[in-house]
């Protein structure tokens, strides 16, 4: 999930047919900063943060507050700290977040964005993007409600903002921050609509989880696409903690 560029799978499966994707400007970016106005966010807990692109991303945009991004291969990490290294308010953690805490498997692809706590499948459209194990490592896991009673003792979850970029590991991340979930007002995760992982919950247990900790969809956008058989394999979704009625709409056509 890069937000406002199209996730790098994407670009690259697009490339891979002879087609070239270039940023625009989209509502789902005006819908997610409208949401963290709306709910005062001062805190943001960047999940997946590979080079840091989400994070720059919301600097650009105007958001002034803090972002723990959370990166669990090393090289990257080690990427991510010198790019945050001149932003005192961005702090990088070197873990994976799942429902459990210690040391786990973690599946690096070749184009590291698609790396996983789960194992990609083989499909010919993976291959193509990159998106195939090409090493396993043990990385530090721990669970995001774990993190709470340490390293992110202060943040004060009623104004924070979650994103979720885990390539199908959503649903344990979402288990590892279950007495977290009721407080969070905003939240973006990415869902997959084809079994992209093995092992990996479908869209709708993503958004059962969600929806029962009293979130509600407000926005989403297209991601991972499959550009030749023209499927929607993944998509983002915004979802917010809404404290009132829709806003009304005057029809001045009708008598």
């Amino acid at each position: 999930m890069q937000i406002p560029f199209v996730d790098h799978i994407a670009q690259a499966a697009f490339r891979s047919v002879g087609l070239r994707v270039s940023r625009l400007s989209s509502s789902f970016e005006v819908a997610m900063m409208e949401a963290l106005r709306r709910n005062r966010v001062d805190t943001v807990i960047d999940i997946g943060a590979n080079a840091g692109q989400f994070a720059q991303e919301l600097r650009a945009l105007g958001f002034k507050g803090t972002i723990h991004s959370f990166e669990p291969l090393p090289d990257m990490a080690q990427a991510l700290r010198s790019v945050a290294a001149a932003d005192p308010a961005w702090h990088v953690h070197q873990y994976a977040l799942g429902d459990s805490d210690g040391d786990v498997s973690f599946f690096v692809t070749s184009n590291r964005v698609s790396s996983s706590l789960l194992q990609p499948r083989k499909f010919d459209l993976h291959s193509k993007v990159g998106a195939v194990a090409s090493q396993l490592i043990q990385v530090p896991i721990r669970k995001l409600s774990t993190m709470a009673q340490n390293e992110l003792k202060d943040v004060e979850w009623e104004r924070t903002f979650l994103k979720l970029d885990v390539q199908g590991a959503e649903e344990m991340v979402l288990r590892g921050a279950e007495d977290l979930l009721p407080r969070l007002p905003v939240l973006i995760t990415e869902v997959s609509f084809q079994t992209l992982y093995n092992g990996s919950a479908s869209w709708l247990d993503v958004m059962q989880v969600c929806v029962a900790n009293g979130l509600t969809v407000v926005d989403f956008q297209r991601g991972f696409r499959d550009p030749v058989a023209c499927r929607v394999l993944q998509a983002d979704v915004l979802l917010e903690r809404l404290l009132g009625a829709p806003t009304e709409m005057t029809n001045t056509n009708v008598a």
